[in-house]
């Protein structure tokens, strides 16, 4: 997944960025007309030759994107497949064991992703 970013101030480890949010920009044939987001920190890990004003591309790190995709999806999906088998052999037992499955994973899946601090994202190349 990448994002376009705009650099805001470059410090020793971290670089701050502003998000540029062009999600309504489909149609529109100016560049610059894109709403800004709240700035964050990023690494420059690849050491990119950058400055204040540049406009980068981010990427996250695969191994953060294997271990979402695992813990947000995986994790509910096992747990109702789980709930359907603990269940005694009766069919709407079953279904409210899978309901029951992955919604609570599902809710604590969520609730763990609210208090979890993001992996911070790479700069990739300067656009």
């Amino acid at each position: 997944m990448f994002e376009k970013v705009q650099i805001v101030k470059i410090e020793e480890n971290q670089v701050l960025v502003v998000p540029l949010i062009t999600d309504a920009c489909i149609n529109c044939d100016k560049g610059s007309c894109g709403k800004r987001g709240t700035p964050f920190y990023v690494l420059n890990g690849k050491k990119v030759e950058i400055k204040v004003g540049d406009v980068v591309l981010l990427k996250n790190p695969l191994s953060f994107q294997i271990f979402q995709a695992a813990f947000s999806l995986l994790l509910p999906v096992l747990a109702a497949v789980l709930g359907y088998f603990l269940m005694p052999e009766k069919e709407s037992l079953q279904v409210l064991g899978i309901l029951l499955g992955f919604g609570l994973t599902a809710a604590i899946v969520t609730i763990i992703s609210r208090f979890m601090p993001p992996a911070k994202s790479q700069i990739e190349k300067v656009i």
